[in-house]
């Protein structure tokens, strides 16, 4: 019986890889595997790799020949183990030698879905400890040795600072992970950890925190989360503006036990957005073109966010909470405007939990065009059906359309919210209850 499955993604580290599956080896246990995604290497950690997997059968290697990024590893490994509990290693991390034992030991006698334990940072060079956030200790947020539950662990955490998300610090049981389906966001690399640990950690019914250092962190040149170039950078400010969309979205679906942790919840997850629009303020308007996402909605979204983020064309003006309580509840929302103003207003309605389903933009004159970002287009004459029960026209455009629109609107007697200022950005989650 395998008791503990080790995924390691590996690219590139040929001079930490060994040093690595050493500090698995030499565990004081044995019932283990080792599971090396080896994500398109161009030096010899490969070669490495594979010279331990013929001396040891518990290590398997698996090449994958176009690199994907260490979610995408991760995830082949976490449906590839076999292990009882699974645990995530960076290549060039390592253990210490009683980490598993110690663990899956605790993990059987307590019935945990994971554990959260402490690691000891190791730099490369002393300049790399420069400017570096540390995640503070476990017996920092004096959290009782006994089980808690994942949201009361989050709460602890975000009473005195934010959450560790670093892989290496969790034990999880593997059948937990597979049932409820949480995988690594492979779109939102290199953050996905940032992703996971809130789905894991907010879905668990019971968790333990143990104050010792299990884990041994490497800071290095030249990986991804110490790289300073453009494309790292921007690789970075892409990274958090998602993870912002994902966060949210799976915040609005989660069942908290705890109002109190989900204040808490959507306050950490808006920092996201602050730091993916502090790397975005360095860019130029020529670079930010390179900003580009896979979905049209993302892109029309995120790209509305950075634009008046860096030109601050307008002061943030905010939907107040009846409106939005109002507008929620309809069966139909329509955005007379498909400019910048009716992509922010459509990043507010889905943020605060509104069906994709139910949206849909008008315009005076639609061009010949049937949708804008995937969404159905619609001009004012085609409304014969409008309801004022069920749907509801929010306009959207800036002050000087405003007045001959409401006119519009007011000759076919259309339900209607007018933005003063023409200009809608989500909230701060504090200010607004849904």
């Amino acid at each position: 019986m395998i008791k503990v499955s080790v995924i390691i993604p590996v690219y590139n580290t040929e001079d930490y890889i060994a040093a690595c599956l050493d500090s698995v080896i030499e565990q004081d246990m044995s019932s283990w595997e080792i599971i090396c995604i080896d994500d398109a290497s161009t030096d010899n950690s490969a070669d490495i790799m594979q010279k331990y997997a013929l001396q040891d059968n518990r290590i398997r290697l698996i090449k994958l020949e176009k690199n994907g990024g260490q979610a995408a590893g991760r995830n082949i490994g976490l449906r590839e183990a076999r292990g009882e509990y699974v645990y995530f290693l960076d290549s060039d991390d390592m253990l210490r030698s009683n980490a598993l034992s110690e663990l899956c030991r605790i993990a059987d006698q307590e019935q945990v879905e994971g554990i959260i334990f402490d690691a000891e940072d190791v730099f490369d060079s002393p300049e790399l400890k420069q400017g570096v956030s540390l995640s503070a200790s476990v017996a920092k947020f004096q959290i009782d040795n006994g089980v808690i539950s994942g949201e009361n662990l989050f709460l602890k955490f975000c009473s005195k600072e934010r959450a560790s998300c670093q892989p290496g610090r969790y034990l999880w049981r593997h059948s937990y992970l597979l049932d409820n389906g949480i995988f690594n966001d492979e779109e939102t690399s290199p953050h996905e950890d940032e992703l996971f640990c809130l789905r894991a950690v907010l879905t668990a019914k019971k968790m333990m925190a143990l104050p010792k250092a299990f884990h041994l962190r490497r800071y290095r040149d030249g990986s991804v989360m110490t790289g300073r170039t453009f494309s790292h950078e921007l690789r970075h400010c892409r990274s958090y503006l998602l993870l912002w969309l994902r966060c949210s979205e799976f915040l609005r679906k989660h069942k908290f036990d705890d109002s109190r942790c989900a204040m808490e919840a959507l306050n950490y997850v808006s920092v996201f957005l602050t730091v993916g629009l502090n790397y975005a303020k360095k860019f130029s308007q020529e670079e930010l073109i390179e900003l580009k996402f896979n979905s049209p909605v993302d892109a029309m979204l995120l790209r509305g966010v950075v634009l008046e983020s860096i030109q601050e064309r307008r002061s943030e003006i905010f939907m107040n909470s009846s409106d939005l309580h109002r507008v929620i509840n309809k069966e139909r929302i329509f955005l007379y405007g498909a400019g910048v103003c009716g992509q922010k207003m459509l990043q507010l309605l889905l943020q605060y939990g509104c069906s994709r389903n139910k949206i849909y933009f008008v315009v005076t004159d639609k061009k010949d065009k049937t949708n804008v970002a995937g969404f159905p287009l619609y001009d004012l004459g085609s409304l014969e059906n409008f309801d004022d029960e069920k749907d509801v026209i929010i306009l959207a455009v800036t002050r000087c359309w405003q007045d001959e629109i409401v006119c519009l609107l007011d000759e076919r007697h259309f339900s209607y919210i007018v933005l003063k200022e023409g200009y809608a950005v989500m909230q701060s989650p504090n200010s607004i209850k849904v």
